[in-house]
């Protein structure tokens, strides 16, 4: 049976593909890397059934030796949020929120949960400052 080298590299370049359209896993990256050189292995390699085997083998291998070592230092490169820049920010309420009570507020152009931390009433619209970060919630207070 003749070796189809090119449905591996087509295979290696769409799973390369799709790791960019996915959250940071980096499996893909490695199954397409090993498809890849399979691909060039296959033309050298005389039956299906040893493709798929180094194809399996490569692809193990690229996860286990890899995958840990790149995920530690993109996430040591990638900034942490700093939760003191939001605090002393200007947001506004979406919902109108009471003293004590959550509701919606946009921030920065995205919309977040709050909790009104003021003696007043916050109405919809209105401007309030951001007093602390807590989780994925702020706290706010009316200017």
């Amino acid at each position: 049976m003749q070796s189809v080298w090119w449905m591996w590299v087509v295979f290696g370049i769409v799973t390369l593909s799709l790791e960019l359209m996915t959250p940071g896993g980096f499996y893909l990256m490695f199954v397409g890397i090993a498809a890849i050189i399979t691909g060039a292995l296959s033309l050298v390699i005389p039956t299906s059934w040893i493709e798929i085997l180094i194809f399996a083998v490569l692809s193990i291998f690229f996860i286990a030796a890899f995958r840990k070592p790149l995920a530690r230092r993109v996430a040591r490169s990638t900034p942490k949020a700093d939760v003191q820049e939001f605090v002393g920010e200007t947001a506004r309420a979406i919902d109108a929120i009471a003293p004590g009570a959550s509701g919606t507020i946009e921030l920065r152009g995205s919309t977040w949960q709050a909790r009104n931390d003021g003696t007043v009433q916050l109405d919809k619209n209105s401007q309030c400052t951001v007093i602390s970060r807590d989780g994925l919630s702020f706290v706010v207070k009316p200017k």
